[in-house]
């Protein structure tokens, strides 16, 4: 791999895989990238993962072995739901280094969130992407696509974690779509917001 390609790595979400959302591909090779994912996370008997610390390990581990001999400047990282809390916090702690990171239907308390469907979580599961962006690299360039039809993660959520980003200067980017992305309609909007961010 040369130091002159682009890249993009996609970080799955919480009950994803490496072909979540996988209609991206063609979308960052039509565009000159080189399009990297990977299955992460301890999973249990429902395939959702278990253990977040160890999740995150395994994402900073595999994007810093990809990414190992390549420029940063060429870098662009897309994470979809907890993936997109996890590339937050991987970025705000300087845990890897692109030049711009996508998220896609972030939230911004995984707490709070999960709270709504009552469902109480330890600290060290928690994620708090609104509190993490704060801290954020002003050298990354930062983007937000939400759906405004999504019932898994309201917009809202999505938004408190973009205003909270105001000293990256981000880009906020809504679609008419829900959270899964399921149909051709939501696809062709998701593909048209990837294709204004990176074009």
């Amino acid at each position: 791999m040369q130091s002159k390609d682009k890249i993009v790595i996609f970080v799955h979400g919480y009950k994803g895989d490496q072909n979540e959302l996988g209609f991206l591909k063609e979308v960052f090779e039509n565009r000159g990238y080189q399009y990297l994912s990977f299955k992460y996370g301890k999973r249990n008997k429902k395939d959702e993962i278990v253990d977040l610390a160890e999740a995150e390990k395994e994402v900073a581990r595999f994007i810093n072995l990809a990414t190992s001999n390549v420029n940063p400047q060429t870098i662009t990282v897309v994470g979809y739901s907890l993936g997109a809390a996890v590339a937050v916090r991987l970025c705000a702690e300087n845990k890897i280094q692109c030049n711009c990171l996508i998220v896609i239907s972030v939230f911004d308390s995984r707490s709070d969130l999960l709270k709504e469907r009552g469902i109480s979580l330890s600290s060290d599961e928690d994620i708090t992407p609104a509190d993490l962006v704060k801290k954020f690299p002003a050298s990354t360039k930062l983007f937000f696509i939400h759906g405004v039809d999504d019932k898994s993660v309201g917009i809202n959520r999505s938004r408190r974690v973009f205003l909270a980003a105001k000293k990256s200067n981000p880009t906020m980017v809504i679609c008419k779509a829900g959270h899964q992305f399921n149909t051709s309609q939501e696809k062709n909007e998701l593909k048209l917001c990837i294709d204004y961010i990176i074009n």
